[in-house]
């Protein structure tokens, strides 16, 4: 690991290609563009001090980085982490793995209001066309030609582990009917269901009521509420007699130490996660980009 500086203009990571390392901000900041075929560049976001740049890459599976970044202004100064080096980083920093968490939450919140911005711009293309999003269809084109292929990951990313292997804290069995956790209710915990299987309603108990999805064995829920303070978004309901472990962030340092996997799982699930928002809206960029002819 290393510091690294660079002044205005300085190309910290470029579109299209692959390093083994993640970078986080000290001080400055950076802005982040994707570039059309025009080579015109369409500015996304301005990153901070404190914010984290290139780690999705790691996290994925070694894709290309999907955009580039640019320091946006002298002296920002960057920390410059191997991705080999990633389990001493976080082993001499534990803090640091929930802060990586919350930064990757805060982007999935950030694209959730992108994609439904997107989803009312749709709408309104398909009413009045084009011209009424005259101004965002760039950005819409450019993400179309140039997310696509750069968003697709390895196979060897995507296998499953068994999330019951090695330390856990905080393992209960809950009967069938059991509400694991209430739709509007703020909880800074996720779960993680070790065996069984649970509904996830809207509107719970209600005459709206609505079962959303279900989830099995070996996968994660509750994780907005952990790393964004979000209210839940749903109630979720035990189907059956099922072991679930509870996970906060005061658990991570020791489940870090004791079962590192574990957290890799969880950092993968919100990564996933944001690869499919990111996916969604690439098809709602689709679908506008051919109300408008491109």
């Amino acid at each position: 690991m290393q510091e690294k500086v660079f002044n205005s203009g300085d190309v910290m990571i470029r579109q299209g290609e692959n390093d083994p390392f993640f970078y986080q901000i000290i001080n400055g900041s950076a802005d982040v563009f994707v570039t059309n075929d025009s080579e015109k560049q369409i500015p996304l976001a301005t990153l901070k001090e404190g914010a984290y740049f290139g780690e999705m890459a790691l996290l994925e599976g070694g894709i290309p980085h999907s955009a580039t970044v640019i320091a946006a202004e002298d002296n920002t100064r960057v920390l410059e982490i191997p991705g080999d080096q990633i389990p001493q980083y976080y082993k001499e920093q534990p803090e640091k793995i929930y802060e990586l968490m919350k930064y990757i939450g805060s982007r999935i919140r950030s694209m959730t209001e992108t994609y439904e911005n997107a989803l009312e711009d749709l709408e309104r293309a398909k009413v009045e066309g084009g011209s009424a999003i005259v101004e965002r269809i760039e950005t819409y084109r450019t993400y179309k030609k140039n997310l696509k292929k750069l968003s697709q990951v390895s196979v060897d990313t995507l296998q499953s582990s068994d999330h019951r292997n090695g330390f856990a804290k905080k393992v209960n069995e809950y009967k069938a009917g059991t509400v694991i956790c209430r739709e509007g209710v703020t909880a800074n915990s996720m779960y993680d269901i070790h065996w069984g299987s649970v509904g996830v309603y809207t509107g719970y108990g209600t005459v709206d009521e609505k079962k959303i999805a279900e989830l099995f064995t070996n996968q994660f829920f509750g994780e907005m509420g952990m790393v964004a303070g979000e209210p839940r978004s749903a109630t979720v309901v035990a189907l059956e007699d099922t072991t679930i472990e509870t996970i906060t962030p005061d658990d991570l340092a020791e489940l870090f130490q004791q079962n590192p996997m574990k957290v890799w799982m969880i950092t993968d699930h919100l990564s996933r996660r944001l690869r499919n928002l990111t996916r969604d809206y690439l098809k709602v960029c689709d679908q506008i980009a051919e109300i408008c002819g491109e």
